[in-house]
C-alpha cells in the first residue's frame, strides 16, 4: 500500500497521510454538517487492494456563538402608578421577562414603597449555556404627585 483514496461527502475537508492517519484540512463546522461519511480505499500503484472502507465523522457542537450581553448594565425610569401589562397571581416580583428579553410590569409601582428595583438576568442559549456575568437592570420609581401636602 503506498496511497490512499477517500470518497463520499466532506471528502474535500479531509486528507489521508500515507500511512493511512485521517487529518482535517479545514475546521469542521456543526451547523452546515453534523456528521461526515467517507469511504477510504487503500491503493497500491493506483490499484485498489483494500477496502472500501467506511468512516462515519461525527462532528460535536461548541459553542461559538455563546449569548452576550451588550453592555454589563443598563438603567431606566419607569412612572409609578403605570399600569401593567400582564397581572399573574403568584408572581410577588412586579416584573416579567420574556423569552425574547422584553420586560413586563406585572402590578403599578408606588415610588413611596421601593424606589427602585434591580433586576439580576442570567440568560441561556439553546444549548442552555448561560451568558456570563449576569446582566444588571436598574429600574427607578419615577415620583408622580399622588399624595398632596
Amino acid at each position: 500500500v503506498n496511497d490512499f483514496k477517500l470518497s463520499g461527502e466532506g471528502k474535500d475537508s479531509i486528507k489521508v497521510s500515507k500511512d493511512g492517519w485521517l487529518y482535517l484540512k479545514k475546521p469542521l463546522d456543526w451547523s452546515q454538517e453534523d456528521h461526515y461519511i467517507i469511504s477510504v480505499e487503500a491503493l497500491a500503484d493506483n490499484v485498489v487492494v483494500d477496502g472500501p472502507v467506511v468512516v462515519t465523522i461525527n462532528v460535536l457542537d461548541v459553542n461559538n456563538n455563546a449569548p452576550q450581553f451588550n453592555q454589563s448594565r443598563y438603567t431606566t425610569t419607569v412612572r409609578e402608578k403605570t399600569p401593567s401589562v400582564q397581572k399573574e397571581r403568584e408572581l410577588k416580583f412586579p416584573f416579567q421577562i420574556t423569552e425574547d428579553g422584553e420586560i413586563l410590569l406585572t402590578q403599578e409601582l408606588d415610588r413611596e414603597d421601593k424606589e427602585m428595583y434591580i433586576l439580576v438576568v442570567f440568560a441561556r442559549d439553546e444549548h442552555e449555556q448561560e451568558v456570563d456575568p449576569p446582566l444588571e437592570i436598574h429600574v427607578q420609581v419615577e415620583d408622580v404627585n399622588d399624595n398632596e401636602p
